[in-house]
């Protein structure tokens, strides 16, 4: 019987093999397969340990699996496995391999032909004969080109958000980069940094700011829970010396004024 791909879910997808659990440095290990019944998958290995333990079905051979880069990008992935050389190669694997039941695990068989095949397909593997990208954590990717000053020369959170969907979008295609993330979206990212950008200035700084708190106007207009009140707020915390107005311009009169009052002097009026 000839072999099966079940491999289409890659195709589309820039680093389809690529997860990495929270707290991990390294991604989970990534693999190719293929069963007794010539059924051929890829996927990643879902043990949160990612240590070097290899499932029953595997080691007993019921299950081939040969290792691929977590990185692989899905299309030159799907594009290389389905090749004429990749399909023979498996193909004689496939001729070469049964497997049976011992004591209810799945004991697979190789004839001499079909191991050095599957060496060969490990072999080439290695090499890898595919597109490769880099992988980027969303969050660490919005973090550093998250710009404070770009979003207020914007004025609306969410179209400086749809920038940056663009601008990921763009190196994915033309850089050839991949982002993974375990959850959420680039609008909570964004959201997440004004807030903190934010309320750090109310309880380290020692004046006022006016960045954040046009980021506090900003986010009062936004649509996100909770922040309706973000500007009055802020003036609270800096009720005694604020140097800007209302709409978040400094104003050298304000402050001089204030400096002044708490001197005991007055400001000589202009005529």
């Amino acid at each position: 019987m000839s072999i099966q791909y079940e491999i289409e879910r890659i195709r589309e997808q820039p680093a389809p093999l690529y997860h990495q659990y929270p707290n991990r440095e390294e991604p989970q290990k990534a693999y190719l397969e293929m069963d007794s019944e010539g059924v051929v998958r890829v996927d990643w290995d879902p043990d949160p340990t990612n240590g070097d333990a290899i499932p029953m079905n595997v080691w007993n051979k019921g299950v081939l699996r040969w290792s691929l880069s977590p990185c692989a990008d899905g299309k030159s992935l799907y594009e290389f496995l389905q090749s004429d050389r990749m399909r023979s190669l498996l193909e004689r694997v496939h001729e070469g391999h049964s497997a049976d039941r011992d004591s209810g695990e799945l004991v697979g068989h190789l004839t001499e032909e079909a191991e050095a095949v599957s060496l060969q397909i490990q072999s080439i593997l290695n090499n890898r004969p595919y597109m490769e990208r880099e992988v980027y954590s969303r969050k660490d990717w919005v973090k550093s080109r998250f710009s404070v000053q770009d979003l207020i020369a914007d004025g609306d959170i969410h179209s400086y958000i749809r920038d940056l969907y663009e601008e990921m979008d763009d190196a994915q295609e033309m850089e050839g980069v991949a982002f993974f993330a375990t959850d959420g979206w680039i609008d909570e990212d964004v959201k997440d940094l004004c807030v903190d950008y934010v309320e750090r200035a109310m309880e380290e700084g020692n004046e006022p700011d006016e960045a954040a708190r046009k980021l506090a106007v900003i986010l009062a207009v936004s649509g996100f829970d909770g922040y309706e009140d973000l500007p009055e707020r802020y003036d609270a915390r800096f009720s005694n010396a604020l140097p800007f107005n209302r709409d978040g311009n400094f104003d050298d009169g304000v402050r001089a004024s204030q400096r002044s009052e708490q001197a005991g002097t007055e400001i000589p009026q202009q005529e």
